[in-house]
Order: C-alpha cells, then sequence, then structure tokens
C-alpha cells in the first residue's frame, strides 16, 4: 500500500496554520480594543478633573458660600475618580476666607451649617478663619435648618456665633446640651470571648489601655478628661460671649435657660432672639 506521498498529512497541518492566524487576528484587535477603551476612560478622567480645577468666570461683585456640613476633612482624597466631586478641604476654606478678606470683589460670606460633626481642633480653626475675615468690615451669615436637632450642636453654634448672623428656618430646632466624650470599654466583651490581656502603663495619666483591660475609667483618667472638658467649654462659654456681646460669667447662665429650644419660643435678651421673617427666622 502507498504511504500517501509526501504531501500526507498536509491539510490537517493547514488547518491548523489558519487556526493559529484566526487566534492571532483576534488576540491583536482585543488589545488594540483594549487600548482604545483605556485611552478612552483615560482622556474622560483627565477631561473631569481638567473641568474641575478650571477656574469658572465670576462676576464683579460675588458672595463667597461656604458649605461647612460637607464636613471639611483635612486632606482631598487621592483617587482620580473622587477628585471630580470637589470636596473643599479645611485648608481650601480657611485659605479661601484669607483670600477673600483683602479681595474686593468679595462682598460678603454666607455659609451652610446644621449637621457638620467636626471636631473641637477643626471648629476652633473654622472660627478663627471666620473672624479674621470679618475684620474687614465684610457682612458675614450663616443659614441653618437646625442646630442640634438630632444631637449635640453645641460645637457647631460655637462656630455659628463668629458669624454677624444665624439664619434658622421656621421649624428649626437649637439643641446646645454641652460636650461630651465617649469611651468604649471592651474588658465585658473579652471576658465572655475568655480573651486575657497584658498590657503595661507608664504612671496613671497614661490612660489609653484603659478601655480595653478596665470595665470603668481610673480617678486619674476621668480627671484628665474631665479637665479637657472644662477647657473646652470654658473657650466655647468664651466664644458665644465674644459673639453675642455678654460676659463669658453670663452665657452659662444664658444657656442652660434658652436651650434646647425651637425657633417659635422667643430666646431671652441678650442671648438671641428668634424673629419671623416669613421665610425663615434670623438670631443677633
Amino acid at each position: 500500500m502507498s504511504d500517501g506521498g509526501p504531501w500526507a498529512g498536509g491539510q490537517p497541518r493547514r488547518r491548523r496554520s489558519v487556526v493559529r492566524l484566526i487566534g492571532r487576528i483576534l488576540l491583536y484587535a482585543m488589545a488594540v480594543i483594549g487600548g482604545l477603551t483605556t485611552a478612552a476612560a483615560l482622556a474622560i478622567v483627565a477631561f473631569a478633573i481638567g473641568a474641575a480645577d478650571r477656574p469658572a468666570d465670576r462676576p464683579d461683585k460675588i458672595v463667597l458660600s461656604i458649605d461647612l456640613d460637607e464636613g471639611l476633612p483635612e486632606r482631598r482624597p487621592q483617587s482620580p475618580l473622587a477628585r471630580t466631586t470637589r470636596v473643599a478641604t479645611l485648608r481650601d476654606v480657611v485659605d479661601a476666607l484669607g483670600r477673600a478678606k483683602d479681595d474686593p470683589d468679595v462682598a460678603a460670606v454666607v455659609a451652610r451649617l446644621s449637621n457638620a460633626r467636626f471636631g473641637m481642633a477643626r471648629a476652633q480653626e473654622i472660627r478663627d478663619a471666620v473672624q479674621d475675615f470679618a475684620q474687614s468690615g465684610k457682612p458675614t451669615a450663616v443659614f441653618s435648618e437646625s442646630i442640634g436637632a438630632v444631637g449635640n450642636g453645641t460645637v457647631e453654634y460655637y462656630v455659628a456665633t463668629a458669624f454677624d448672623e444665624i439664619w434658622l428656618q421656621p421649624s428649626g430646632t437649637v439643641g446646645l446640651t454641652g460636650i461630651a466624650l465617649e469611651i468604649p470599654f471592651l474588658k465585658g466583651t473579652l471576658d465572655k470571648l475568655e480573651i486575657e490581656t497584658r498590657l503595661e502603663q507608664r504612671y496613671e495619666y497614661k490612660s489609653a489601655g484603659e478601655s480595653v483591660d478596665r470595665s470603668n475609667l481610673s480617678a486619674p483618667a476621668r480627671r484628665s478628661l474631665q479637665d479637657l472638658v472644662d477647657t473646652w467649654m470654658e473657650q466655647v462659654a468664651a466664644g458665644m460671649a465674644d459673639g453675642r456681646a455678654m460676659s463669658p460669667q453670663e452665657a452659662p447662665a444664658h444657656w442652660s435657660t434658652v436651650a434646647p429650644t425651637w425657633r417659635t419660643r422667643r430666646w431671652k435678651p441678650g442671648w438671641s432672639t428668634a424673629r419671623d421673617t416669613g421665610t425663615s427666622s434670623w438670631m443677633t
């Protein structure tokens, strides 16, 4: 029998070559499509970032508007997509107020503040920046739907008193309930899980580990935190009194009698007075 000669098996080889060629074509096509898709995505991100950073044309006179309810993070998000949201940082707001103070085109500052939930350090910096801007003689005002409606609004109101006027919507409330520190204790949970902790403490005021190996505060830790809260409260009372033309000694007494309260209740003279304007109310 003949073995088929030198061309035997050529057909399967040609088929395999065609399959490999088609595979290469598909691979190159997918690579090109992927590259174009990646380039298009990068172009869109670059355009969005450029549009977000591009300064807009402004009129001759402007009112600087600040939304303090955004929380004002310490640093800008690092993600390129997150940058397109244009969230103002604390540094952005402080710098903007500093530039607006000497900018003749800026006529006033208006802020929104209801439930910012920032700490004392951030509140102090914002308040100082607003007071520094007010030295230019330009008016400042803050609007709030409610200050402390569902929680403690003491720090928010402390910031608000740096403004010349505080506007509150008619259905708004003001809740000034002081400053509180909360510390979770895990000892009970660890005991149930049969986990034993071993911590070393350097002197009595180094109390960071107490939330793990104790179920309550030690006397030195409580005294330290109480001193901190008392110092904050003295600063808050002094700031509120300065912003509302009364002595720091008068502020706590008025504070305890006027808040929590609703806008419809008349506040004591010298502290602030809620007045109905038909659409909103303002406190001096």
